[in-house]
């Protein structure tokens, strides 16, 4: 037989035991649920933070696109001006080439050279500027050719240039004491000379150029005998 007797508090000590549990759970449930209540706040809190962060990045990085916007604008209408002056300036640079162009296909030289030693026959003496006949006949050969040229309009200037070496002018009556003069006198001679078979003076001009523009720069006597010459140039002014 069993004794209920000696065991007569179990039963409700452990009622008690149990409530207690129950309830011990119970809190330990309402701590947990309050502690995922505070984190899901604190998450809230972050996330509501972060939102705010991010919208004020947006909001940055529009106002940066919007100036950056504004840059290329600006930059933009800077270029098409400079562009436009450069076309401007192009088109300018264009016409200015094409007037010279023009200007200088209407302005044909045709240019005479002769040598003051030609063929074997010296035409001025040194330090002279005295037209020899061996020189006239030479001289005959372009006249013909200088007044059609002058008639027809195709030019209007005929331009005699007398050129010398290097040699200091030496002559005993010291006629010219440079050969600055000495080139001026001999191609005065040839204009007039031109003048005397009938070119038109307002056609003519005379100028020199003394030694300072050689055809050859050496000092031999070749180089200088080259340098010795009389230019005819024609052209149209």
């Amino acid at each position: 037989m069993i004794d209920f007797e000696s065991d007569e508090g179990i039963g409700p000590i452990g009622l008690l035991d149990i409530m207690a549990a129950l309830a011990l759970i119970f809190i330990l449930v309402a701590a947990i649920f309050l502690i995922d209540l505070r984190d899901q706040d604190y998450d809230i809190s972050v996330l509501s933070q972060q939102k705010d962060s991010l919208k004020i990045a947006e909001e940055r990085q529009i106002i940066y696109l919007d100036n950056l916007k504004q840059e290329y604008l600006k930059l933009k209408e800077k270029t098409d001006s400079l562009s436009s002056s450069n076309y401007l300036l192009i088109d300018s640079l264009q016409s200015s080439n094409m007037e010279l162009i023009q200007e200088l296909e209407k302005r044909k030289i045709t240019k005479i050279i002769i040598p003051n030693e030609l063929r074997g026959k010296v035409f001025f003496k040194s330090g002279q500027n005295k037209i020899e006949g061996k020189f006239q006949s030479t001289l005959d050969e372009y006249v013909t050719m200088i007044k059609d040229s002058l008639v027809s309009g195709k030019y209007n200037l005929v331009q005699v240039e007398g050129h010398t070496d290097t040699d200091p002018v030496s002559n005993k009556n010291r006629q010219f004491d440079t050969n600055w003069e000495l080139g001026a006198a001999r191609a005065l001679a040839v204009v007039e000379y031109f003048i005397s078979k009938g070119i038109d003076p307002q056609y003519l001009s005379a100028t020199t150029h003394g030694e300072y523009k050689p055809e050859e720069r050496k000092t031999t006597k070749s180089a200088k005998a080259k340098n010795r010459r009389i230019e005819i140039v024609l052209l149209k002014k």
